[in-house]
């Protein structure tokens, strides 16, 4: 199970790339490099994996608004649940 702090360094993360401060290839970088981040939890690799779609998808987000939009709300709503889980 992640520590508060993890669940906050990820949700920092997904938070960068949403406002557009970190490129999701940079991002996924960064965590690779996370050695004590426990990825086989549930919501943490929901999370990453959400990231690694957006990193994938991001030549059909720059197609379609409503995919983009729809792909901003899952790593949204996964920075919800880590911030959360966090408290």
């Amino acid at each position: 199970m992640p520590s508060p702090e993890q669940r906050n360094k990820l949700a920092d993360l997904l938070q960068q790339v949403v406002n557009g401060k970190l490129l999701p290839e940079a991002a996924l970088k960064v965590a690779e490099t996370w050695t004590d981040m426990p990825w086989k939890d549930r919501e943490v690799s929901v999370a990453w994996h959400t990231l690694v779609h957006f990193q994938i998808d991001g030549d059909i987000r720059e197609r379609d608004p409503k995919y983009d939009a729809g792909m901003r709300e899952q790593l949204l709503h996964h920075i919800a649940e880590l911030r959360s889980r966090a408290d």
